[in-house]
């Protein structure tokens, strides 16, 4: 999911200036809401590390662009689409990153994205990151591009292998569909762990909502509404307590 965030136009650039574009990323909604913020805390931290180098490059930042809760595994992110039509379409003379991962995690898309800059004659700078357009400055930015296609492959690899492991020792990936209940259970050896177990109060409800649109007589809409009247709700949390079932939890169903 994406949080918006407005590209910001800091000023339009003139003739023989030494100007320079950021760019910001998250890849989570929470990251980019994170404490309550608008911004979270990770994107304002970017973006003043980038103004620093900026400053330090004695450039003046034209413009701001944030990607909030958009992962780098693709690059079709609107953003960084701005980004790239925009410094096709002005002088701007560096593209500043805090990292490398921030604009891609996926190698072909590094090199692509490399490319616009080249051709726009933009030079990318990394502020933690000694990268620039010698052969060491290339070879230390493929390689940083490389480390971070690898993390994202190697933690994408092993969330499936935790989702598997789980799911194989009777639990869930995530939060268990209403009609059961995540619950913790001790083994012979007292180890805890979580499963899932068959909801005694909802369980009812959940199966009679099947059987009844099997029949094909009445719309979801109608069910939830017959199920609320019959006594299902949501299943309380340590922040939420019990309530009537919307039709965005039905789903879940």
């Amino acid at each position: 999911m994406t949080t918006t965030v407005d590209t910001k136009i800091l000023t339009v650039p003139g003739e023989g200036r030494v100007t320079a574009v950021t760019y910001q990323r998250v890849s989570t909604k929470e990251q980019a809401t994170a404490g309550g913020r608008h911004e979270g805390f990770s994107i304002p931290a970017q973006r003043e590390a980038n103004r620093r180098k900026a400053d330090a490059l004695s450039a003046e930042v034209v413009a701001e662009f944030v990607d909030a809760g958009e992962s780098a595994r693709s690059a079709k992110r609107p953003e960084l689409q701005r980004m790239l039509d925009y410094i096709a379409t002005h002088q701007v003379t560096y593209c500043i990153v805090h990292k490398v991962d921030r604009l891609a995690r996926n190698r072909l898309d590094d090199v692509d994205i490399h490319r616009h800059l080249i051709d726009a004659g933009v030079q990318l700078v990394s502020v933690t990151e000694n990268i620039d357009e010698t052969p060491s400055g290339m070879l230390l930015h493929g390689i940083m591009s490389s480390i971070a296609e690898f993390y994202s492959r190697n933690l994408a690899a092993e969330v499936t292998k935790g989702m598997t492991q789980k799911v194989a020792n009777g639990g869930t990936p995530s939060r268990a569909p209403i009609g059961y209940l995540n619950v913790r259970r001790t083994d012979d050896q007292g180890r805890e762990y979580r499963t899932v177990e068959i909801d005694p109060g909802r369980a009812p409800l959940i199966r009679w909502v099947f059987e009844t649109y099997a029949k094909g007589e009445h719309t979801v809409p109608d069910l939830l509404a017959e199920a609320t009247a019959r006594g299902l709700t949501t299943v309380p949390t340590p922040k939420r307590p019990s309530g009537p079932v919307g039709r965005s939890e039905s789903l879940w169903v």
